[in-house]
């Protein structure tokens, strides 16, 4: 039996942009003016150092890369956070989920989650795209200024 193909792995800068495209079409972000609506990097590397987030799947050098389940976990504790629960709570039960009961807690399904992480992965191939052109046109100008 062939092994399922591995999961496209996003930079943390990406799953930040990432996640509110997971969270539900009617979330109002927390009320707590102490929590943020949602997440930032920093955010991100707590929920990791307290266990309440996976640490990255992979390293493409010294960048940490992350999966579907990372997405799920980040988008889950902030519905919950939104439902008035504290980090200590949704630790003690956000542990030990599937990627299946995390999506369901979203109301998404897991091809949604994999859309989403294909438009950034689309994303960044624009915008790789783009600065090929860019380095190309600099190029271009060097070799017509130093001729």
């Amino acid at each position: 039996m062939t092994p399922p193909p591995p999961t496209p792995l996003l930079t943390l800068p990406e799953v930040v942009a990432a996640i509110p495209a997971l969270l539900p079409g009617d979330y109002q972000g927390v009320r707590s003016g102490r929590v943020r609506d949602l997440p930032d990097v920093r955010t991100i590397r707590f929920y990791q150092s307290t266990g309440l987030v996976e640490r990255a799947a992979a390293f493409r050098g010294r960048t940490a890369l992350y999966g579907r389940r990372h997405l799920l976990q980040i988008a889950a504790i902030k519905k919950l956070q939104a439902a008035g629960l504290s980090l200590g709570e949704i630790q003690r039960g956000l542990p030990g989920k599937t990627d299946a009961e995390l999506a369901r807690s979203l109301g998404v399904k897991l091809d949604q989650v994999d859309a989403v992480i294909s438009a950034a992965l689309s994303a960044r191939g624009a915008e790789a795209s783009r600065s090929g052109e860019h380095t190309s046109e600099l190029q271009s100008h060097h070799d017509l200024v130093c001729r």
